[in-house]
């Protein structure tokens, strides 16, 4: 009995280990490249979501997610909803037909793209990501445009607080989504709307934490309405209290960001903001909490348009993180220390 406690100890203070102490307060997206952060200038912001999401319960969950972050008090910032769209599967967006929006669309608006089983060879990241998010900025650091990708044939949500069996509670994560594509960006907080954790059957992130409403209102503050008072500003790394999520191995293990990214402009699209089209931004990769599936956020890509023909594209996505493969691991010890002492009582 004492050398199972004892390894079950150990292997609790291993875990213990790597398990980075979570920061205090909230990150803002500040590329490299940059020295503030990102935000919409053009407000209120549009979005629209593909049309072949039409379970009227699933559109109310993606209305109430942007409804959260546009409620805040103290903050500027608003969005409208626009008409639903068709998805231009085509790899080559000059091929797209008429009437179809393309995934790198490079417009003012936030496209909500739903793949499913009819579409799922144009999902724009890895089939194991349960969503990717894709920005556009300037060097005035503008965001001008913004994409989500909504991984529904690999994983399965509903507007109903999902099942810890296995579906994801689509306003829960959306509103994950929305933050990542107004400026805010993943800390190591318990409770945050923010925080890359993805669990099956969670609901906790659809109401923001303080930390979230912090971050929005520094980002959007309403100078109009004076019982407001300004968060502290964030530090260089645009984080207050704390760093932004660690960024861990890339899920193809080559340390590139998504195919496709890093190329020159395309046809139409301002010139590029170096002589390689993109302002780096490291890998990206952050882990996305202990036992939780993949989430969002990874890597950085090839020029966009701006009003100071100066721009660049940000991608997003996740990963499975080394501490939930150690705890899925420690079944298996446990079962190995078993089976050594039922052999020591024969």
């Amino acid at each position: 009995m004492r050398a199972w406690w004892t390894a079950l100890l150990g292997a609790g203070l291993v875990v213990a280990a790597i398990i980075p102490r979570q920061a205090e307060g909230f990150c803002l997206n500040i590329p490299q490249g940059l020295n503030k952060p990102v935000a919409w200038q053009t407000i209120p912001v549009t979005y629209r979501v593909s049309d072949n999401l039409t379970d009227a319960s699933m559109l109310k969950a993606i209305d109430d997610a942007f409804a959260t972050w546009g409620s805040v008090k103290c903050s500027t910032l608003k969005f409208t909803k626009g008409a639903q769209f068709k998805i231009c599967t085509e790899t080559d967006k000059s091929k797209c037909p008429t009437g179809t929006v393309h995934f790198e669309h490079g417009t003012s608006y936030i496209y909500i793209f739903w793949y499913d089983n009819s579409n799922k060879a144009s999902f724009p990241t890895a089939a194991s990501n349960a969503y990717y998010n894709y920005l556009w900025f300037g060097m005035t650091a503008q965001i001008s445009g913004a994409s989500l990708a909504v991984n529904a044939f690999n994983f399965k949500w509903n507007a109903t607080g999902g099942d810890k069996t296995g579906i994801l509670d689509l306003q829960n994560e959306a509103t994950t989504m929305v933050g990542s594509v107004i400026g805010l960006t993943d800390p190591k907080i318990a409770g945050s709307s923010m925080t890359a954790q993805m669990t099956y059957g969670d609901t906790s992130k659809r109401d923001l934490a303080q930390d979230d409403i912090d971050g929005l209102t520094y980002l959007y503050f309403d100078t109009a309405d004076t019982s407001c008072t300004k968060p502290g500003a964030p530090g260089a790394n645009g984080c207050t209290g704390g760093t932004p999520a660690t960024d861990g191995p890339p899920l193809t293990g080559d340390g590139k960001p998504p195919a496709g990214d890093g190329n020159p402009p395309v046809t139409g699209d301002g010139p590029p903001a170096s002589g390689d089209g993109y302002v780096p931004s490291g890998d990206g990769y952050v882990p996305s909490g202990d036992g939780y599936i993949p989430g969002g956020d990874a890597g950085s890509g090839g020029g966009g348009d701006d009003d100071d023909g100066c721009g660049c594209k940000l991608g997003h996505r996740g990963r499975l993180p080394l501490k939930a493969l150690l705890l899925l691991a420690l079944p298996v010890v446990l079962l190995v220390l078993r089976r050594r002492r039922c052999r020591r009582r024969r």
